[in-house]
């Protein structure tokens, strides 16, 4: 432990995988953790993005989580791995999360590569999120 209060013996298996992870790779965000719940972690750290805020990196009952701070800015991983390769990919402004709205109405939310952008239809509109801030920015769908 690096003096934060979370006591990782208390949480589950995945999320002490997730905190040792973080620890190795970052590990000036361990300092950001937090216990979630009974035994899941929670790791927010300041982004350097204005739209993105903050990046979360959860888990929750056997789920892993990433997301930005904005509305429906939550991208679910299936495992360790793929959690690690989208959080390095974010971090990088290698890959982006977008979230896509008609309206009011949340549609979807998923992850974009640089120069690949979202098909829309007429009246939704795409939020893109960078970790960086350069990327942001907001695409109507148009009329076909």
């Amino acid at each position: 432990m690096d003096g934060n209060s979370i006591d990782v013996n208390k949480l589950n298996l995945q999320a002490r995988q997730v905190f040792q992870w973080i620890n190795e790779r970052y590990p000036h965000w361990s300092a950001y953790a937090e216990k979630r719940g009974r035994d899941d972690i929670s790791i927010v750290v300041p982004a350097p993005g204005r739209l993105s805020e903050s990046l979360s990196i959860l888990t929750d009952q056997g789920n892993y989580w990433v997301r930005f701070a904005p509305q429906y800015a939550w991208y679910g991983v299936n495992d360790k791995d793929e959690l690690l390769t989208v959080v390095d990919e974010l971090v990088n402004d290698r890959l982006f999360i977008v979230v896509i709205m008609k309206g009011h109405e949340f549609i979807e939310v998923n992850l974009a590569s640089p120069g690949s952008l979202p098909n829309l239809e007429p009246e939704e509109t795409a939020q893109i999120i960078s970790w960086s801030g350069t990327h942001d920015e907001v695409l109507k769908g148009s009329l076909k």
